[in-house]
Order: C-alpha cells, then structure tokens, then sequence
C-alpha cells in the first residue's frame, strides 16, 4: 500500500511548537536502501537477529529515530529499563512486532523526488552523519569506552534536524543554504537559520528528541547537555566537528581537532592524526 506524503512545509511555523507540530513521525522518511533491507529481511525472518539490523539500520539516522520513537510512544512503560542503543530498542521491540510497524516506510529518494537541491542538501548532511559516526566509532575505541555503541549513535544523530528540515521544507532550507553559503561558521548559520526557519537547527534537533522522548543519554549526548560524562560528550562533539570538516584528514581545518585528540588522549598530534585516520578506514 503506497504511503501517503505529507504536504511540505512552506512558511515558518510558528516557533519550536509550531515546528514540531509539523514534523511528527510518520512524516519523516528513510533511506530506500532501508526499505529495500527490511523487506528482504521479511523473506528471512528466522535467520535475522537485532544485532544484525542494528547494524545496518544504525546508518540510516532517521530509521534509528523511528526504532527509538516507536519504543517510547507504544512498548516502554513506567518500570521499564530504557536501553540507549538501536540494537536495545530493536530487542526490546521483539522482531516480529519491528516487521508488523515498519514493513511499509515513506523514503527519503520519493520524498524528494522533484526537488534536486534539496535531494544533494538531505545528502550532505547524511554523510556528515556517516562520517560523525565513524570518528566516534575511533575515538570511542581509544579510550576504551563500553558505550561506544552509545557514542556512535549520538554523533550519527547530530545531523538529523537538517535532514528531517530538508524533508519536510525543502523550499526553506534551499533559501538557507543560498544566505549563508558553504563556508559559514556555526554563529553565523544560526543567524541564517533564524531567518530563514524562525527557529535554529540546533533547538529544532533538541525540541525533536525531546517531543520525540528518545533516550535522555542520547538527548543529552547529541545535544551538549550538562550532567553527563563530560568526556564522552567530548567525544561526540569532536567527532561532529572532525565530519563537518570531511573525510580528509589532510585538510588544514582538521589540525585543531587533531590538537583537541591529542589533548584529550594525552597523545602526540602525529598519533592523533592517525586516529582520525584509522577512523575511516
């Protein structure tokens, strides 16, 4: 049964509110390739396990908010233990009940169909994500940490709000990236973004998660929050801003993150590098 679209956004809500009105759920798409997963899985469905979809839904950014929201609004109860991970959702889910819920998804690639721009924009923040989460996945492993798992998850979802915005208000977001263009920094976008979206990136991601009631460790992770292990929230950050920059390790942006590793891991900026490095590969 086709998925019936959502109509787009095209003038600012009004507020974090109003947006979050407007982008519940279900109007937020995956990956085709995820669809395409699940419903191979379907065939196989005695020999699946939630590590192994985990594993592959885990680089789809916006099918881990599903898993994760799903969980929230329709499995979790006051006494529940709330796991922080997409392998602990998708367990505490139970396989049969994940197929029943996700069998028929809208995808991202329909969605935007007639919308190039916004198609390449949805792009670059997915591989901002994939590439957040494979920092994350190196400097996780280096110091040792038992919720990498946790820490890939929160750097893969620190670019989610630009995806779901470029799904949603495909015209807004064009209009945002024609004003601040492909060098500004994080001060400027968030003047651009209050003009072009009424609101910022950065309180659309927080208002999302929380409306959304995703794990409070992952909010907090993904957004900066106090109260964590300061270190972990390092972790993350470094590794969203380490993606921001690219996939090469080279460039001349990334020696102050390299600076920041090597503080971090009271290493030398040659190892640092090279854990950046090694991240990708």
């Amino acid at each position: 049964m086709p998925v019936t679209p959502h109509p787009f956004i095209d003038q600012p809500p009004s507020g974090l509110a109003g947006w979050v009105q407007a982008c519940p759920i279900d109007s937020v798409p995956v990956l085709a390739r995820t669809v395409a997963d699940i419903h191979a899985w379907v065939e196989k469905i005695d020999d699946i396990d939630a590590h192994t979809m985990a594993g592959t839904l885990g680089d789809d950014p916006l099918m881990t908010l599903k898993v994760h929201v799903f969980l929230a609004q329709h499995v979790l109860r006051e006494t529940d233990t709330r796991p922080d991970t997409l392998v602990g959702a998708l367990l505490m889910i139970g396989i049969g009940r994940f197929f029943r819920q996700f069998i028929n998804l809208p995808q991202a690639e329909d969605t935007l169909r007639d919308h190039p721009v916004a198609w390449q924009g949805f792009q670059r923040a997915l591989r901002q994500s994939r590439l957040a989460l494979a920092f994350a996945s190196g400097l996780g492993g280096q110091r040792g940490d038992f919720d990498v798992a946790v820490l890939r998850e929160a750097a893969a979802l620190h670019a989610f709000a630009e995806m779901v915005a470029w799904t949603r208000a495909p015209a807004l977001m064009t209009r945002l990236m024609k004003w601040r263009g492909p060098k500004a920094g994080d001060a400027e976008d968030e003047v651009f973004e209050r003009a072009a979206l009424g609101i910022s990136l950065a309180e659309l991601r927080l208002g999302l998660m929380q409306a959304w009631q995703l794990p409070p460790k992952l909010v907090g992770l993904v957004n900066g929050l106090p109260g964590l292990d300061g270190l972990q929230v390092r972790i993350v950050q470094l590794s969203v801003r380490a993606a921001r920059i690219g996939d090469n390790v080279e460039d001349p942006r990334m020696l102050p993150v390299a600076r920041e590793v090597a503080d971090m891991f009271q290493m030398g900026e040659g190892p640092s590098l090279n854990l950046l490095r090694n991240s990708l590969e």
